[in-house]
């Protein structure tokens, strides 16, 4: 797949460069593949050529077969077969003409089918891709991004990219089979030809300059309509509890229905205009068809003989001429309606590096670091990208190897920020975090080791809506799950009396966002996931929260007593929740103010 470095220009939307996109982006297999299918192509195109030429023969022999009988390779080849005389030949002429139209169209089957094949595999890998691309975004690139749009381009925009790549394979087919029906009609009748490809190229370029800037902005108005459907569906069901009780449920509907009115009127416009041509070119087709061939009839040297045969296979030229044709320009339509959804998935599979996670193309199996000594925290400054305001200013820490950690501050005073660094999702924008002396930034596999290291807890817990079982040990496949790692972090989490009187235990289902379990039942699945995980690194922000004093008190209790080389770093306002810790760290205003004991704090409060 394509590097940030590459050096396509997404300004351009042309088929070519789509094509050559693609091609850039694609496996080895996939462009063997390709190739392969090509060839089918163009025997697809050489199978039509031999159906047209052999229509002249073969009503050649039907009208007069002494004709065909006076040529001397044929009378040879005749008598192999026992043929005496000119009408014996009618029957073997006219099952070989059956088969050589029954064999293009098998071919043809056969190239449609490993057409929309092929799309679906190349579609899945550029989904994947895709996919894989948005997960492997860097953290501030997520937060900083509106999940809408993401959610838009993984399965609209792409949905529609596939199709389109489906109508290019379609339109390179067409085009092969076009070419060589073009060439044998120029042998047949090269007059017919050049006014039906005037006819043609002149009818197209007035449709295309017509239709094609509206298809354009057609999908630019699609591809918005669709990100806002989807930002309206997150938004509205997301808040369900607040619109029922402020009976917000109209201003939701309106906004709905407008954003959905607008999206199907321009799909509707944008539908007619990739089809109408179809409909415009068949009366203009028969029209010139029929003008040459009253010309033709009217000519003094017309011979009616050839006449006959000349008009059928033009006919039947032409017959597979046209959809060919309307498959190109229909392409052409496709490619200028999914315009917007082409760039929007082009730009997210050539990110920039700045947006990509350092570890999005790291193949390696990554291990957790052995924490031997501290976390030096030296100069740390921090600001957003978007901002010029330092959330954090010249921080210094040391936290040593078995360190119970407490940060405590005002809401909007750094904390969490802090804890962002430390964990590795976002960069200093200067100092450095040392972990045994090690530049946490300077390489990406110790990067990817130490993020691994830990168990983090957060205020809102991420649940899946699957089992507790599966939520608590989330990543590892069901069948690999330990059982008595499980119960032990239940235990930990003193969540397990609880899983022990649902009916279906640890196969209980949690429900969308953990909808079926109150907040503190959440906050200790939370707490048994990070306990699952059995880091030497755990931290936790505001993680106990929604729980009540007492089983807090005995959920920190548990943890205090794991191995004491264990290392916590915690965030909380309630200075029970830090009483174990042998170093609080204040915070306000992104600056570090003080360093103190639980005894300490306690004075100040």
């Amino acid at each position: 797949m394509p590097d940030s470095k590459s050096n396509i220009k997404l300004n351009n939307s042309g088929i070519f460069f789509l094509i050559k996109f693609i091609w850039k982006i694609i496996r080895p297999k996939l462009k063997l593949q390709l190739l392969v299918l090509i060839l089918l192509m163009l025997l697809s195109g050489i199978s039509e050529a031999i159906t047209i030429g052999s229509v002249i023969p073969f009503i050649s022999i039907i009208i007069n077969p002494d004709n065909l009988w006076n040529i001397d390779l044929i009378q040879k080849i005749s008598k192999i077969f026992s043929i005496n005389s000119p009408d014996e030949l009618i029957v073997p002429v006219t099952i070989l003409f059956l088969s050589t139209i029954i064999f293009a169209a098998i071919i043809r089957l056969l190239n449609l089918w490993l057409g929309y094949k092929y799309s679906a595999n190349l579609g899945t890998e550029i989904c994947f891709e895709a996919y894989k691309r948005s997960l492997g975004r860097s953290y501030i690139t997520h937060i900083t991004t509106n999940s809408s749009d993401i959610i838009s381009n993984i399965s609209v925009e792409m949905n529609l990219l596939i199709a389109l790549i489906s109508k290019i394979l379609l339109l390179i087919s067409s085009t092969i089979q076009a070419s060589f029906i073009i060439i044998t009609l120029i042998i047949i009748d090269y007059k017919l030809i050049i006014l039906l490809s005037t006819v043609f190229l002149i009818s197209y370029k007035i449709i295309g300059m017509i239709s094609g800037n509206r298809l354009k902005r057609l999908s630019k108005v699609i591809s918005k309509r669709f990100a806002i459907q989807i930002k309206l569906l997150q938004e509205s069901l997301g808040g369900i509890r607040y619109i029922i009780m402020n009976r917000i449920q109209p201003y939701y509907l309106n906004s709905f229905i407008i954003n959905e009115s607008e999206l199907r009127n321009s799909k509707a416009k944008s539908s007619f205009l990739q089809t109408f041509s179809n409909l415009a070119i068949d009366p203009i087709y028969i029209i010139s068809f029929i003008f040459y061939s009253l010309f033709i009839l009217k000519s003094e040297k017309a011979d009616p003989t050839s006449l006959i045969q000349s008009l059928g296979s033009l006919t039947l030229g032409t017959q597979r001429l046209l959809p060919s044709m309307k498959q190109i320009y229909t392409a052409w339509a496709k490619l200028k309606a999914a315009t917007a959804s082409t760039n929007k998935i082009v730009e997210l599979l050539t990110e920039p590096e700045k947006n990509i996670d350092i570890n999005v193309n790291d193949e390696d199996n990554v291990n957790t670091i052995n924490f031997i000594k501290s976390i030096e925290i030296s100069n740390l400054n921090y600001r957003y990208p978007s901002s010029s305001r330092k959330v954090l200013n010249n921080i210094n820490i040391s936290i040593k190897k078995g360190d119970r950690i407490g940060i405590i501050g005002k809401t909007g005073s750094g904390k969490s920020t802090l804890i962002d660094l430390i964990m590795g999702l976002i960069k200093p924008s200067s100092g450095e975090i040392l972990i045994d002396n090690i530049n946490l930034y300077n390489n990406s596999k110790f990067l990817n080791g130490w993020r691994y290291s830990i168990s983090h807890i957060p205020q809102e817990i991420f649940l899946i809506d699957s089992t507790i079982e599966e939520n608590i040990a989330l990543g590892v496949e069901k069948d690999f799950i330990n059982y008595k790692k499980l119960r032990k972090a239940s235990h930990l989490a003193k969540i397990d009396t609880f899983i022990e009187k649902l009916p279906k235990k640890f196969k209980t289902t949690v429900g969308e966002r953990g909808i079926n379990f109150s907040g503190g039942q959440k906050q200790r699945i939370g707490i048994a996931r990070a306990m699952y995980k059995e880091s030497k690194i755990i931290i936790l922000d505001e993680a106990t929260s929604s729980l009540d004093s007492s089983t807090e008190k005995q959920i920190i209790d548990s943890i205090n007593k794991l191995d004491p080389e264990i290392t916590m770093i915690m965030i909380s306002h309630r200075l029970s929740t830090l009483k174990k810790c042998n170093k609080i760290y204040k915070l306000d205003n992104g600056e570090l103010i003080g360093r103190y004991s639980v005894d300490e704090i306690k004075n100040l409060s």
